[in-house]
């Protein structure tokens, strides 16, 4: 099975402007291939804004590299993008279904995101920070928040793939 890996990480008004941070990593088995960091174009109200922004934000390179990918030859069953903010991934899955008081600002376009996992064009995988096993953790953190110590070099080690 050919499977994409997307490692999404947000930091929630981080910049003096306040508008949050993106951290992505793609990885197609073992180590990571590519990375990016990009400053939100918007302002999100809390740290789930911030994800969901985030996904949507980096939605179109997901499905761009899947295209690009299989006119090269290769053939990619599924697209995993992992995330470590569990509202966040209700919303994206469930869509409006999850959104509760708080979340009625959201625009229905931030709901793309809803429609491409109802369509099977992408999975959302809960990935926490915190995780035991440094392969099961949010790689795309080392992106938005410093890293230091024995937490570090297990990461790099699995980014890298040494």
């Amino acid at each position: 099975m050919s499977t994409i890996k997307w490692w999404i990480n947000e930091s929630y008004a981080k910049d003096d402007d306040c508008k949050g941070h993106r951290g992505e990593i793609v990885s197609l088995g073992k180590g990571a291939i590519t990375s990016a960091s990009n400053k939100h174009k918007i302002q999100g109200r809390s740290s789930t804004d911030d994800k969901l922004i985030g996904v949507h934000d980096t939605l179109p390179q997901v499905l761009w590299t899947e295209c690009f990918t299989e006119a090269q030859g290769y053939h990619i069953d599924r697209n995993k993008v992992h995330q470590d903010n569990k509202s966040a991934q209700l919303m994206e899955v469930n869509g409006r279904l999850s959104a509760g008081k708080g979340m009625k600002h959201i625009k229905n376009r931030y709901f793309y995101v809803h429609d491409q996992v109802v369509q099977g064009n992408i999975d959302i995988v809960h990935s926490p920070a915190d995780a035991p096993f440094p392969e099961d953790r949010m790689w795309a953190d080392v992106l938005t928040k410093p890293k230091s110590g024995r937490i570090f070099w297990e990461d790099r080690s699995v980014q890298m793939n040494c």
